[in-house]
């Protein structure tokens, strides 16, 4: 092993600044590919749960609401991937606050899809997204 302790510390710390530039580069990595996998990401809202659901019938679904309110074409096979979130616990809603269904997270495969579907509803705003945690 090492014949003297000054040569093992700097060894460990040779191996931990290695170990803390590449933590650093998989970090940077996985938030760029986080922010790139948002990029094509819608989320739709009140769309009722249909009785035996499936992947297949809740794309339809959702291509269905999707044209009719914004006019823009969209097939299933323009989906990449689609599944229902979670309820919200029930304990959570106010006292007068009826249950909606869960929301549908939808990837379409193509990002200027999704921004035509975006800006087709008369209500989109552009959100900023500012770090708070600053």
């Amino acid at each position: 092993m090492c014949n003297q302790y000054s040569e093992c510390t700097g060894l460990v710390r040779e191996v931990l600044d290695f170990l803390v530039d590449r933590l650093s580069l998989l970090e940077s990595q996985i938030a760029k590919t986080e922010q790139y996998s948002r990029r094509s990401t819608l989320v739709v809202v009140d769309l009722p749960v249909e009785e035996g659901e499936t992947e297949a019938s809740l794309a339809e679904a959702v291509c269905n609401q999707i044209s009719t309110d914004s006019g823009v074409d969209i097939v299933p096979a323009d989906i990449q991937a689609i599944h229902r979130n979670q309820r919200p616990d029930s304990s959570e809603l106010k006292p007068d606050e009826t249950p909606r269904p869960p929301t549908v997270t939808v990837r379409v495969g193509n990002f200027n899809l999704k921004n035509r579907i975006i800006r087709s509803y008369p209500n989109y705003i552009p959100v900023l997204c500012v770090d708070t945690t600053a």
